[in-house]
């Protein structure tokens, strides 16, 4: 006969076996989704259902954590958070560039430190400029303010800062003080409007030089 305690009964949990508790992704690493140039007329659910984030592969559980990570930003941008670099980089080959309804989606992978960046950013920061001067850099919606270069920034540097970017190196106007050196601000113009709402989502608060980088779109004055 055995003596001793006797082992512990286990019983299983009532609403079935635990699965692995997914790990939350380093920051650095480009697990969510900025889906751009949706049309006012769209909503969560169209966004969803373009996405098939309802079909997610890795089952019901994770399909509704997702979907609840959806959110509406400023100016046709929604964010998702897809849990892993994988899922968002498989998102971004099979969705950017298709229509949704009349307007052709872009879908970039980014970090969940800018989604959450881009979701706080509620109304678009906006720089009212008048429209001669904002024709003379670029196309309407497609210049940027910039505020904080260092003193002795050049053309190059500037190009390299957005060189994930479509900038146009014609349009760069680099302000200069009574002495001529760079007053730290300029403006400058990239591709497309969304180019611009992109730069200026993930490069703004970036670092050249030891000098923080501040932008903002540019907007059309209104005369009294």
């Amino acid at each position: 006969m055995l003596r001793g305690p006797r082992p512990p009964i286990l019983h299983p949990p009532n609403n079935g076996p635990a699965g692995p508790i997914p790990a939350i992704p380093p920051p650095s690493v480009k697990s969510c989704l900025m889906v751009e140039n949706v049309s006012e007329s769209e909503n969560d659910i169209d966004v969803a259902k373009f996405l098939q984030l309802n079909q997610a592969t890795q089952g019901n559980r994770v399909s509704v954590s997702i979907l609840a990570t959806l959110r509406r930003a400023a100016d046709g941008i929604f964010y998702v958070d897809m849990g892993a670099m994988d899922e968002a980089t498989k998102a971004v080959q099979m969705y950017s560039g298709l229509k949704l309804g009349e307007n052709v989606i872009t879908v970039t992978a980014i970090t969940r430190q800018q989604m959450h960046l881009g979701v706080d950013k509620k109304v678009e920061s906006v720089e009212m400029l008048e429209p001669e001067l904002i024709a003379s850099v670029g196309e309407p919606g497609t210049v940027i303010s910039c505020h904080g270069f260092p003193a002795n920034v050049t053309l190059t540097d500037v190009a390299q800062f957005f060189d994930k970017y479509s900038l146009v190196e014609s349009s760069v106007r680099i302000k200069l003080d009574d002495n001529g050196v760079p007053t730290g601000e300029c403006l400058l113009a990239v591709g497309s409007p969304q180019e611009a709402n992109k730069a200026v989502m993930l490069l703004s608060g970036r670092k050249l030089a030891g000098s923080t980088i501040t932008m903002s779109v540019v907007r059309a004055a209104t005369k009294q």
